[in-house]
């Protein structure tokens, strides 16, 4: 009995469709309009929140990896701030937001506070 409901379980995992992990400047965007338009106005709808914090910790994650690096100097700013010039960035060059999202944050934080 064991083997079958081992077996069962084998063959819904094989079949069941991998999840698509979204990884464009389109949907970072999007998700940090979530951010804006929470930030903005509040909210009690719990997927506003959900994508809003999504854009909010990926935004930090970066800045905290390019600040041990050395490449993000963003003295006194806080998490408003780089997620708006990410967000302005993000605007500012529609045409790139099928890149990869990482890539264009890392340009975004980058260049609003290079280190010299």
């Amino acid at each position: 009995m064991k083997k079958l409901i081992i077996a069962v379980l084998l063959f819904y995992i094989s079949v069941i469709p991998a999840q698509s992990v979204e990884r464009t400047g389109n949907d970072l965007l999007q998700e940090c309009l979530e951010w804006k338009k929470m930030y903005e106005h509040g909210t009690s709808n719990p997927n506003v929140a959900y994508h809003a914090g999504e854009c909010v910790a990926y935004i930090q994650g970066i800045a905290d990896s390019l600040y041990i690096q050395k490449r993000y100097c963003p003295g006194s700013s806080i998490y408003t701030q780089r997620t708006r010039a990410v967000i302005e960035y993000l605007e500012n060059n529609l045409d790139a937001l099928d890149e990869d999202k990482m890539q264009l944050t890392i340009a975004a934080l980058v260049s609003t506070s290079p280190c010299k």
